[in-house]
């Protein structure tokens, strides 16, 4: 932090004073104190606090208080900002001021909107999957999406009688979208809806099992044995990390634990500090219904992990291990960065398979053990199967 201010970006009192003006000059230094935290850069956070500046003045002039501020108050600067610079003009550190306001309690937070019948039936069923069923988020998550897209077409404008819903609506659903989606995907949306259905069943909203009149979706894989890499490929795929960077260290990181243990996108992208047993030289993976399995750790993967913490990784207070390396300074929030670090890689290696994303590795990693002699129950262990059949399943996803 530098000297002689309480603003970390800012060591002279004279490079702030013509900042603080308007209703919103007492909450900079602490605004930039959270942008520090979360790892801004001096160029960047300075940038930010110069737009709440000119912020403020807006508001004076315009006669408001701080009270006053809220997301349509930024909408509206920001369309102002538009029209009088004719440049296209960011809405992020006015929101984020926005939500340190909120966080601190100097202004209010947003009065919910009342919940239709709609988000009331899906919340339901969703807390339902969670409490009752233990399914993961990220799999409740895509469920939510389905039956909310479902319901919105099924009724449209008109009033939500859920009691009136008949097995023809999920088929007539399909049929009108079977040109939208892979034959892969509409089997999952005929999966779900299903399933809601059971839900609604269970709850009394239908007095019939409408479930069992959806016919299931028939897909069959093509016969051929997934795609995968050569060792000398692999190696090829790790090379061309530059791991005197962050970014190279990170990211060479995330692909030898990939190539190496056959881990899912998810599973590494949720890895914490606190899986990792550094003496006993295991890692403990949270893999798909919240299974926990512990895989031996790899010298090689203990390595890589112990440069990217100590060089490469952000200071932080997220204890995931793999962490952006923009700020803010948290966790991967999805697992697209992990497969635009794989496709990335493959590109610089010069290879092209069909198949660029996490779960080539993960072929990879199995077809290698098969290679080794591994028998199919060991592989599954150490892909975290909880089904047999898994591993003989040839899923090219």
């Amino acid at each position: 932090m530098s000297i002689g201010t309480s603003n970390p970006y800012y060591a002279s009192p004279y490079g702030l004073r013509r900042l603080k003006r308007g209703p919103l000059a007492r909450y900079l230094d602490g605004f930039a104190k959270r942008l520090w935290a979360c790892g801004y850069s001096p160029g960047l956070a300075q940038n930010y606090l110069r737009c709440i500046s000119f912020l403020s003045v807006w508001l004076e002039e315009h006669g408001f208080k701080v009270v006053h501020l809220d997301d349509r108050k930024v909408c509206d600067y920001v369309q102002y900002l538009k029209h009088h610079q004719g440049t296209l003009v960011s809405s992020a550190p006015y929101l984020l001021f926005v939500s340190y306001l909120r966080e601190t309690g100097v202004i209010s937070r947003p009065t919910p909107i009342a919940k239709s019948k709609i988000d009331s039936i899906i919340n339901e069923y969703l807390e339902y999957l969670r409490r009752d069923r233990g399914l993961a988020e990220s799999t409740i998550m895509h469920r939510r999406l389905f039956t909310r897209r479902f319901l919105q077409e099924r009724f449209a404008k008109n009033a939500v009688r859920v009691d009136r819903l008949k097995d023809r609506d999920v088929i007539r659903y399909i049929q009108d979208h079977a040109h939208e989606y892979s034959a892969i995907y509409s089997t999952c949306i005929v999966v779900v809806l299903r399933d809601f259905y059971r839900f609604l069943r269970l709850k009394g909203y239908v007095d019939k099992d409408i479930a069992s009149g959806i016919p299931r979706m028939p897909h069959w894989k093509p016969m051929r044995p997934p795609e995968y890499l050569e060792p000398s490929d692999v190696e090829r795929l790790l090379r061309t990390c530059d791991r005197k960077i962050p970014q190279g260290m990170r990211d060479y990181a995330i692909l030898l634990i990939l190539a190496r243990l056959g881990l899912r996108a998810g599973e590494v992208r949720n890895l914490t500090l606190d899986d990792i047993d550094w003496e006993g030289g295991e890692i403990t993976v949270c893999g798909k219904g919240a299974r926990r399995n512990r895989l031996p750790l790899p010298q090689d993967i203990g390595k890589a992990l112990a440069q990217y913490l100590r060089h490469g990784r952000p200071p932080c207070s997220s204890r995931h291990v793999f962490i952006r390396l923009r700020a803010p300074h948290s966790q991967l929030q999805c697992s697209g960065p992990i497969y635009k670090i794989v496709s990335k890689a493959l590109a610089r290696a010069g290879l092209h398979p069909q198949h660029k994303g996490p779960h080539l590795l993960r072929h990879t990693f199995a077809t290698h053990l098969i290679q080794r002699g591994a028998s199919l129950s060991e592989i599954g262990r150490m892909l975290g199967h909880e089904d047999p059949n898994s591993t003989c399943r040839v899923d090219i996803i």
